[in-house]
């Protein structure tokens, strides 16, 4: 049977790895992070690309089927990434969007449109708007892109911390 007896390398391997171990939070956070990057970076991207129309007043049996320029404004200026938080999974951040089409104020929004309420109705369609699903495209075809970017940070993370 071996023994270690008085080996310095051993001892300056798990003080590396007790410092790895103390970063952990950091390393994955940063590591989602960047993965949320490459989603978020595509959801605007498709978001840009949203076929645009002028508004008008509908016909009987007529949809939208793009979005106005100031609603497609309002989408990209609203859309961002939640700070990230801790559950009983890990470390994760949301993507999602905020404010108002303010061009859009009505009675029963005198704010004007939520700009949540807009895209949820761009994505899964409505009684007036043809489903365009712009972010679910976006999550799926970023989806592989995201991983490999949390991959990669944290090899990067890791490699920094052992030297």
């Amino acid at each position: 049977m071996a023994r270690f007896q008085k080996l310095k390398v051993g001892e300056e391997y798990l003080l590396r790895l007790s410092r790895l171990e103390q970063e952990a939070d950091k390393i994955v956070k940063r590591a989602v992070y960047e993965g949320a990057k490459v989603v978020a970076n595509a959801i605007k991207n498709e978001a840009e690309n949203l076929p645009e129309e002028q508004f008008r007043k509908l016909g009987t049996g007529e949809l939208f089927s793009g979005v106005t320029p100031h609603e497609k404004e309002a989408i990209l200026q609203g859309f961002g990434l939640s700070d990230m938080e801790q559950d009983a999974q890990g470390w994760n951040t949301k993507a999602g969007f905020v404010g108002y089409v303010t061009r859009q104020k009505t009675k029963k929004y005198p704010r004007g449109t939520p700009v949540p309420m807009l895209v949820r109705s761009i994505e899964s369609g409505s009684s007036v708007r043809r489903k365009i699903p712009f972010v679910r495209t976006a999550v799926k075809s970023s989806r592989g892109k995201a991983v490999e970017a949390m991959e990669d940070t944290i090899d990067e993370q890791v490699k920094k911390t052992m030297k």
